[in-house]
């Protein structure tokens, strides 16, 4: 299983959870934990964005869904998943980048994480 412990706790009902609660879960690992620039993070650890996000969804902040191996796959449930990447996509139009290139971006700061993750709950 690739979800860390510390992930996992984070990840309350992430087999089902919504958009929100994902957004919602990621903005609550950062405050916790911490936020970094130009590194994914580690579990228990700060996170960038990215990482925080998939910490909120189960994942380790290490592991790229989108890069697992089929078999891999089967570790997490679909909607699991399909929640992570449409919150990502949703975040990206919103930002006009990839998650990684803003977060890594000088003037981008944890108030403004936390910002956009609280402003895409609404």
């Amino acid at each position: 299983d690739h979800t860390s412990l510390a992930c996992h706790l984070y990840c309350k009902g992430c087999v089902t959870m919504t958009e929100k609660e994902l957004l919602q879960n990621a903005a609550a690992y950062i405050q916790k934990h911490g936020w970094i620039k130009e590194d994914f993070g580690r579990a228990n650890g700060p996170v960038c964005l990215l990482g925080a996000l998939r910490c909120a969804a189960g994942f380790d902040p290490e592991d790229s869904i989108e890069d697992l191996e089929d078999g891999e796959l089967f570790t997490y449930t679909p909607q699991q998943i399909e929640t992570y990447l449409k919150v990502v996509d949703r975040i990206e139009a919103a930002i006009g980048r990839k998650i990684t290139v803003w977060n890594d971006l000088a003037s981008v700061t944890l108030y403004q994480v936390l910002k956009l993750l609280r402003e895409m709950t609404e």
